[in-house]
């Protein structure tokens, strides 16, 4: 069947495909977990690994990215546990915080630290990214190990258990620049690596 389209019938429907595409699209994007691409790799893995623990020792203060229910990633500092030798991390927040809601309905995040050195012309500065899932807790025995400190628990949760959360985050792979460890002189690729999987 051949249709014949005017026009205007192209100026009034093109973009209504367009954006039914571009929609489609992004949904089975959202669907699938994201696989980072090809991973750039100067040095071996265990300098790198080392690099990244010397940036969260340094910045206890991550950045924390979920996606929320329109698929727009949202963006907030939190105090980070500093993680064993698993590279698990925990993060403590109220039960009813948003982040909470997203990471129940899309696991996929990341956590980031960082430090600029604005004022020593950028000498020192470094970055790490972490991807990974990230899953909200609420169970006792979880609660019961990641406590916050008495302090911090009656300033930020005066009714601790009952409005407390436990964040963990499960990084699957890592990009990092500094401590020693370059990104590509062309396109500033940094270097990075995948993690093994926890049980």
């Amino acid at each position: 069947m051949i249709v014949d389209l005017t026009r205007r019938d192209l100026v009034n429907v093109a973009p209504a495909v367009w954006l039914a595409t571009i929609l489609g699209s992004s949904a089975a994007r959202a669907a699938s977990p994201p696989v980072p691409g090809e991973l750039y790799r100067l040095d071996d893995e265990a300098k790198i690994l080392a690099a990244a623990k010397a940036m969260f020792a340094e910045d206890r203060t991550a950045t924390l990215v979920t996606v929320d229910a329109h698929g727009v990633p949202r963006v907030r500092p939190v105090g980070v546990k500093p993680p064993g030798d698993d590279l698990v991390f925990w993060i403590g927040t109220r039960r009813t915080s948003r982040k909470v809601a997203q990471i129940q309905a899309n696991s996929n995040a990341t956590l980031h630290f960082n430090f600029d050195d604005f004022a020593n012309g950028y000498k020192d500065a470094f970055y790490v990214s972490f991807m990974g899932k990230a899953t909200a807790h609420t169970d006792a025995e979880t609660l019961s190990v990641n406590r916050p400190g008495e302090a911090v628990r009656k300033q930020l949760w005066p009714n601790f258990p009952d409005d407390f959360a436990a964040i963990r985050f499960e990084p699957r792979w890592l990009e990092l620049y500094g401590k020693g460890v370059d990104a590509h002189e062309v396109n500033w690729q940094p270097q990075g690596l995948m993690l093994p999987a926890k049980a």
